[in-house]
């Protein structure tokens, strides 16, 4: 169950390990050295940018083929259309790509492979994961800042995942109707409380600096972002 504007926009950076993010609909989010996936209820568009790496096409071409073959997250485009920059990118697919993002505007040049590695880190390191024990929500401290695994998953446990722009509850079979109930409220006061990514590197909401309106430490998520709830084996 997904809680969102029906608008995503995933990007795909990095070379070790690609982080797939959410990240706000507009033109100017766009990076020549990545590759970012537009959904809708009607379209599923893959936007190759001119110097993406092999890894970021291939770990985007696999999440399109996902979403659009299952249906997921709202999406029942018939099938993917690729946009690649510099080469197609003034058929009507790409004109509806730009209508969707509020207008073709510039947008950011290649970083350097450095600057992927040093991203790749940063934003991990924004992470955050909570537990559910009893009433409460407490912070894993051996997975905060860390790469998510699913050894985290147990079935008698419930998990929040704060990603910035992007916040699940999941639970396992096991957990009682009572505890799910009490997660979801947590979580959502969690969605809606204060954020705080002041002393990080990378802000999550807005990991390209492209929109001085994204605050570092605020109250709120954007409309933009996705609040979900996902049940063991029936994942997103």
């Amino acid at each position: 169950l997904i809680y969102r504007m029906l608008l995503d926009f995933f990007f795909f950076l990095g070379r070790r390990h690609v982080q797939t993010r959410l990240v706000e609909p507009r033109a100017s989010s766009l990076n020549s050295g990545d590759c970012f996936l537009l959904l809708t209820p009607q379209f599923c568009f893959l936007w190759v940018g001119e110097f993406a790496n092999v890894i970021e096409k291939a770990k985007a071409s696999e999440l399109a083929a996902l979403i659009q073959t299952k249906r997921e997250l709202g999406c029942r485009a018939p099938y993917i259309q690729t946009i690649e920059e510099g080469i197609n990118t003034h058929t009507h697919a790409a004109k509806e790509f730009w209508k969707l993002l509020g207008g073709q505007t510039s947008y950011q040049a290649v970083g350097t492979p450095e600057e992927d590695e040093m991203y790749e880190a940063a934003i991990i390191e924004t992470n955050c994961i909570y537990r559910l024990v009893d009433d409460k929500l407490i912070p894993d401290d051996d997975h905060w800042g860390k790469m998510p695994k699913c050894t985290l998953l147990n079935s008698k446990e419930v998990l929040v995942f704060d990603f910035g722009s992007e916040v699940y509850v999941w639970h396992g079979k096991e957990v009682t109707l009572a505890q799910r109930k009490v997660a979801f409220q947590l979580a959502k006061h969690l969605w809606n409380g204060t954020f705080d990514y002041a002393n990080c590197d990378i802000n999550p909401l807005d990991p390209g600096e492209c929109n001085p309106l994204i605050p570092r430490k605020g109250q709120g998520r954007p409309d933009w972002a996705i609040f979900g709830r996902l049940t063991e084996h029936n994942e997103t």
